[in-house]
């Protein structure tokens, strides 16, 4: 339950910037462009049961403590359309040539099913990567290193007497 995290702070203090699309000026300048297809689900609402709040607040949610922040982008939705995807349910996959596509789960009609997604239709906010492609995984991180801990401290515990041997 992430109510009273720093994470979840922090996630929100992110969400309550102002985010906008904006378009470049002739001059090099910058200026909000609001007849662009994404500016209202950018900064107002996500999708028809989300607020762009919310959204950003789960999205940054999911790459402070996964690593990855995955959204689905509806560009067939008038207005566009942006759904947060589980992180731990979805990934970046690449075909033989190199092409970049996503494989997340959903589920229809309770069925869980394994879908991909075109890199155009995907917004991955990625944290730190080895392979540009995903973020590293805190959570699974920290999961093997206690394990790895109660583990030692397990083996420890019993007298068995371990000790590294000397090798001369």
């Amino acid at each position: 339950y992430y109510e009273d995290t720093t994470a979840t702070h922090t996630a929100g203090d992110l969400a309550s910037m102002t985010l906008n699309v904006y378009k470049r000026l002739p001059d090099d300048d910058r200026a909000i462009d609001n007849d662009h297809a994404a500016q209202f689900a950018v900064s107002m609402e996500a999708n028809e049961e989300t607020s762009a709040f919310e959204f950003w607040r789960r999205a940054f949610l999911h790459a402070l403590l996964w690593s990855n922040g995955y959204a689905w982008i509806d560009w067939s939705a008038d207005p566009i359309a942006l759904y947060n995807l589980l992180p731990d349910r979805t990934a970046p996959v690449r075909t033989k040539d190199g092409t970049l596509f996503y494989v997340t789960e959903v589920r229809r009609d309770g069925v869980p099913k394994l879908e991909s997604i075109r890199r155009e239709a995907m917004l991955h906010i990625k944290g730190l990567s080895l392979d540009n492609d995903r973020g590293l995984d805190l959570i699974e991180h920290a999961r093997n290193s206690f394990g790895l801990a109660i583990a030692a401290e397990g083996y420890g515990a019993k007298g068995n007497d371990a000790f590294p041997e000397l090798y001369q």
